[in-house]
């Protein structure tokens, strides 16, 4: 049987928001690879109604998009009692070279209650084994 909201109760869930189609699906076929039930918005406002209804163990966010930015979507997210212990784990191209915007990412991410920051850059592996260290 399939079924596009049917998934495996023993898996861990990550839910990506990312407007860029591409990049969603290039992370959702390594996340499903690793071992994850995976499910990917590229509405930002479609992402929070669904991180309500599917409780993922983890979003994979992106910092900039349409209609809500990555910061409101988590706002949103952290003012609803039934999503507010989601982890949030930010992905952005957005890419300041220099060690101390690398660090001023890292640091606000954590200030505001993320779990972390990383960079679309970042091979694939290393964002699943971060998945894998937060969840």
């Amino acid at each position: 049987m399939t079924c596009q909201i049917c998934y495996n109760i023993f898996m861990k869930t990550v839910l990506i928001i990312d407007d860029n189609k591409d990049v969603a699906d290039i992370y959702s076929i390594k996340l499903k690879a690793a071992g994850f039930n995976v499910f990917s918005f590229s509405d930002s406002e479609e992402g929070l109604f669904q991180a309500e209804k599917l409780k993922p163990d983890l979003i994979l966010l992106d910092v900039v998009m349409p209609k809500l930015s990555g910061p409101d979507f988590f706002l949103k997210l952290k003012e609803n009692s039934r999503t507010q212990n989601i982890k949030v784990l930010f992905l952005t191209a957005y890419n300041d070279p220099s060690p101390w915007g690398q660090v001023a990412d890292k640091q606000y991410s954590l200030k505001i209650g993320a779990q972390g920051f990383l960079r679309k850059e970042s091979p694939l592996d290393e964002v699943v084994t971060e998945i894998k260290k937060i969840i």
